[in-house]
């Protein structure tokens, strides 16, 4: 786990790497389908809102305790990473994208990522994975970490079990 911060970033970007025992083709087909469905388990909900070729547009609705919920509108985009040949995902916020938010819920408009996933030996896959969110309202530093920190550490926690999920989603390779 570690924690770069931007020049001009309100807060702190928040990433991992590890290693799962799956190729890189079944990692990057499950993330994407939890990333789409929320079939990782999460409190989120997820709407698909459309898809154009490699891109999907998902509206998320995610509750907060303590403060007014927050919903995103994300393009999530699938490609080949030029530097390493592996398959990445890469998001942001599209917050004029989807539907208004509801009345009370505030829409986050600046959010941003990727997982990147190659070859490791021995059929495994080597993951990384990247987040940087402003959850728009009054929310402190330390607090925006604890909640950033905890999203990427539970995302890449729910992999191994959902990739023994089935079935895996009919996705066209990338070239």
């Amino acid at each position: 786990l570690y924690r770069p911060q931007g020049p001009g970033e309100a807060f702190a970007s928040w990433g991992l790497e590890t290693q799962l025992a799956a190729a890189p083709e079944v990692v990057e087909r499950i993330t994407l389908r939890n990333l789409v469905e929320n079939t990782g388990q999460d409190d989120h909900r997820h709407q698909l809102l459309r898809r154009e070729g490699r891109v999907v547009w998902v509206h998320v609705d995610i509750p907060i305790a303590l403060a007014a919920d927050r919903d995103a509108v994300f393009r999530i985009e699938r490609s080949r990473d030029s530097a390493t040949g592996g398959l990445r995902i890469d998001w942001r916020a599209d917050p004029d994208a989807g539907p208004p938010p509801a009345e009370g819920v505030v829409r986050m408009r600046v959010s941003r990522g990727f997982w990147l996933f190659t070859s490791a030996p021995g059929g495994r896959t080597n993951v990384v994975y990247e987040s940087y969110a402003e959850p728009g309202g009054p929310f402190p530093n330390w607090l925006v970490d604890v909640i950033s920190s905890g999203e990427v550490m539970n995302s890449v926690s729910r992999l191994p079990a959902s990739l023994a999920d089935e079935p895996l989603p009919s996705l066209p390779a990338l070239g």
